[in-house]
């Protein structure tokens, strides 16, 4: 039988650890207040830019990767293949909006995939240059 790779169930394994951290480290402190930043600081970048690959393309992608790898040829597989930043930039240059409903909805919700991990680098960049969870704990 053979095996189907989707980005997202590997996305919400891969987050899982980082996301847990990051909430219970803004309450108690499990690590020094740096390493809780710079831990953070790489979830919510990966959440920015590589979270929402979706199916085939993802696995096209993945066996791209493998391919190049196998090869000795670098391919990057730190984040996934494609993500909200991405998807903006392929929607609007190749005007995927025109002539079809539900330009509105694409923006709601992929929007969120961008603010609030954008908020977050910024929480977590504060963390990291104080060395201090004043901003979260105030």
């Amino acid at each position: 039988m053979r095996r189907r790779f989707w980005i997202d169930a590997g996305n919400g394994h891969v987050t899982l650890l980082p996301s847990v951290l990051f909430a219970v480290g803004m309450t108690w402190d499990l690590v020094p207040p740096r390493l809780l930043g710079l831990v953070s600081f790489v979830y919510f970048w990966q959440m920015f830019y590589g979270e929402s690959a979706r199916g085939r393309r993802a696995l096209i992608i993945a066996r791209a990767q493998g391919v190049l790898q196998s090869r000795g040829v670098w391919a990057p597989t730190c984040v996934a293949p494609a993500g909200t930043v991405l998807y903006f930039s392929s929607y609007f240059h190749n005007e995927r909006y025109k002539g079809r409903p539900g330009f509105w909805i694409v923006m709601c919700a992929n929007s969120l995939w961008m603010v609030f991990p954008a908020w977050g680098m910024r929480v977590c960049y504060d963390i990291v240059t104080t060395d201090s969870l004043r901003l979260v704990r105030s």
